[in-house]
């Protein structure tokens, strides 16, 4: 078998703009990658809003917390366009340990 992504801990909640919410309480990704906002922003939340949107019609918001490691996926909600995304605003954990080169 291949590599199985968990999710230890979900659950759906009422979005603030009526959409459903789905609540990862600690994603994998994000904790291997111990919080790092250019490998999160880059390597998950873009590629699941751009392959969910585009392949199956499906519009989703990721909102990630960097220091938790937990993720909303806001469902029927638009992506935001890099530049306006509130999360690009996070303190990334791992600032100190790269230039930072990833997410620009």
């Amino acid at each position: 078998g291949g590599d199985q992504v968990e999710v230890q801990a979900e659950r759906y909640v009422t979005g603030d703009q009526g959409g459903p919410v789905l609540f990862i309480e600690k994603c994998k990704f994000l904790e291997a990658v111990g919080g790092c906002k250019g490998l999160c922003m880059n390597m998950c939340k873009s590629a699941t809003e751009e392959y969910l949107a585009k392949d199956l019609g499906l519009p989703v918001y990721m909102r990630p917390n960097l220091t938790d490691y937990s993720c909303q996926m806001l469902f029927l909600r638009e992506r935001l366009p890099k530049d306006e995304d509130p999360a690009r605003e996070q303190c990334c954990p791992k600032a100190a340990e790269c230039d930072l080169g990833f997410w620009k």
